[in-house]
């Protein structure tokens, strides 16, 4: 729940109200009045960082101006420019705009607006202390603007010519307002709270000059702050009091002393009625994009030092198997100088092995005799079969005879018979002969399992 500080420059001291918004009403929940030279040392020590201002410099202009039914969004501009065209003697000015409505003129359509022009000499030197504390004036306005949201509490909605009446105590403001929009307003000064013979004379006095000068009639006079209904007796003019305030939780003491600053944190001004320099504006707008940013580097800034921290992890953990790897080195030298020892004394035991191996593993001759039977004959008749040890190797000469009478077939047969012996896994044929006269072949050949 965001807190509100709505500050109101009057001529009797500084009124402040800080409180909040509850249920669509704004609760206040501090109230002080401060004199000129203590705003230092409030903004000083107070915790809040922006602000809502109401003023009434008397150099404060109000003017109703014509121009063209423009687009909502260049109101603003044509009717200052149009002000500025009236009053050439103004060099530098703020202006607030309120369009009162359309009318209809010879043919045409009119918008009427009521602009308020307050030159930034008298703006400026109520933004320093906020300058000098570093605190943001979010809108500021005129206390006539700000008073005039309260007509929104009549039974018709302030909608009609009204002059209104506030009471500052030793300074009373009048301000009229057509639909709402504050056309014209004056301070008088004021012996005390209260609307005595003096203060009504000059509310007469306000009357007559709206009708004889704005040719304006006001259908009636608003008190904003009168605590109790006026006195039908007493002197003229007759005073309507303001009964229902909505948005507001105060009491009446509350609401007659502080009125200003209660309004002025009730609803919301538009950008069209803030009076704020642009310069200023821009500056504040420029300080909020380096406050983003400032915030978008602390976030990268937080990231990257977990990622810091992360990588320190990382390494922390490197060195610890570094470590552990350097202590493992120390017994890598007890290992290589065992298996060194370990290869030399095989190379001392492999020609003993070598041996062991060749008499434990002579050429196995019943292996191939067996294997000897998947030779296919084809009519051919083995005779003989002769079979030697040659170390690691079996030296073979197989003899036989063919049965065919032609030579043809008896050489088909032989090369049967070979070619199925040099199928053997291992086997080598190192020499053949096939004597056609007698039909006797032998075959000579290595075996190596």
């Amino acid at each position: 729940m965001a807190a509100i500080t709505a500050i109101s420059f009057e001529s009797d001291g500084i009124r402040i109200v800080s409180g909040h918004h509850a249920s669509g009403a704004f609760v206040p929940e501090r109230a002080l009045t401060l004199a000129e030279s203590e705003l230092d040392a409030f903004l000083a020590n107070d915790r809040s960082r922006s602000y809502l201002v109401a003023i009434s410099p008397a150099d404060t202009l109000y003017e109703t101006v014509t121009i063209p039914p423009v687009e909502a969004k260049l109101t603003a501009l044509v009717a200052r420019n149009e002000a500025a065209r009236n009053h050439p003697e103004l060099q530098e000015f703020s202006c607030a705009v309120q369009v009162i409505g359309d009318l209809p003129v010879e043919g045409r359509t009119i918008r009427r607006v009521a602009c308020c022009l307050v030159p930034h000499d008298d703006i400026q030197p109520i933004l320093e202390p906020f300058i000098r504390h570093n605190k943001i004036v979010q809108t500021m306005v005129a206390a006539p603007f700000a008073l005039a949201t309260l007509l929104r509490g009549l039974e018709d909605g302030g909608n009609g010519t009204l002059l209104c009446a506030f009471d500052g105590g030793v300074t009373k403001t009048l301000f009229l307002a057509e639909d709402g929009a504050v056309v014209f307003a004056r301070s008088i000064a004021s012996a005390a709270y209260g609307w005595d013979l003096f203060d009504r004379q000059n509310v007469t006095m306000t009357l007559d000059y709206c009708f004889q000068t704005l040719r304006m009639r006001p259908e009636r006079v608003i008190a904003l702050n009168m605590p109790q209904e006026d006195d039908p007796e007493g002197p003229p003019p007759r005073m309507t009091a303001l009964s229902a305030i909505p948005g507001i939780v105060a009491d009446a003491e509350l609401l007659q002393h502080y009125l200003v600053p209660l309004a002025l944190a009730t609803l919301p001004v538009q950008a069209s009625g803030n009076l704020l320099p642009a310069a200023y504006s821009m500056q504040i707008a420029q300080q909020g994009v380096l406050r983003q940013a400032k915030r978008g580097c602390l976030v990268v800034l937080a990231l990257l030092l977990v990622l810091v921290g992360l990588r320190g992890l990382s390494i922390r953990e490197l060195r610890q198997d570094i470590a552990v790897l350097k202590r493992q080195e120390a017994s890598l030298a007890v290992i290589h100088d065992a298996h060194q020892e370990a290869r030399r004394q095989r190379d001392a035991d492999q020609p003993l092995i070598a041996a062991m191996n060749a008499i434990l593993a002579p050429p196995d001759i019943p292996r191939f005799l067996v294997a000897f039977e998947r030779v296919r004959k084809s009519g051919a008749t083995i005779t003989a079969i002769q079979a030697a040890r040659d170390k690691d190797t079996v030296l073979l000469n197989v003899t036989g005879t063919t049965s065919s009478d032609s030579y043809a077939a008896a050489q088909r047969e032989f090369e049967t018979v070979l070619s199925s012996l040099q199928q053997l896994s291992g086997l080598v044929v190192t020499g053949r002969q096939l004597d056609l006269g007698t039909r006797v072949f032998t075959v000579g050949a290595t075996y190596k399992p």
